[in-house]
C-alpha cells in the first residue's frame, strides 16, 4: 500500500510538473505570436502609408534635378573641362 501511494505521488508530481512546463511554453508561444502579429501590423501600416502618400513626397522631382545638373557648379565645371579640352586639341592639331 505504501509503495502504491509513493508511485501515485511521483506520477502526480511528474504530471503536474509537465503541465506547468507546458503552460509556460504556451505563454511564451503566445507572447511571441502577439509580438509577431504587432510587427506584421506595423509593416502593413507602413505599406498603407506608402500607398497613400502624394507622389511628390516619395518620387524625385526630375525637372528640379535636371535644372540643377544643367546650371549647378558641376555643370559649369564640365563646360570648362570641355572648353579646355577643345582648345587644347585645337592648339595641338594646329601646332
Amino acid at each position: 500500500m505504501h509503495k502504491t501511494q509513493e508511485l501515485l505521488y511521483d506520477s502526480t508530481r511528474d504530471f503536474l510538473s509537465l503541465r506547468f512546463e507546458h503552460r509556460d511554453n504556451e505563454k511564451q508561444w503566445m507572447m511571441e505570436k502577439d509580438r509577431l502579429l504587432q510587427e506584421l501590423d506595423a509593416c502593413h501600416q507602413q505599406m498603407e502609408l506608402g500607398r497613400h502618400r502624394p507622389p511628390s513626397s516619395n518620387v524625385l522631382d526630375v525637372s528640379k534635378l535636371h535644372d540643377e545638373l544643367l546650371t549647378g557648379p558641376l555643370a559649369r565645371q564640365e563646360e570648362f573641362k570641355v572648353h579646355v579640352v577643345s582648345v587644347s586639341l585645337g592648339n595641338y592639331s594646329c601646332g
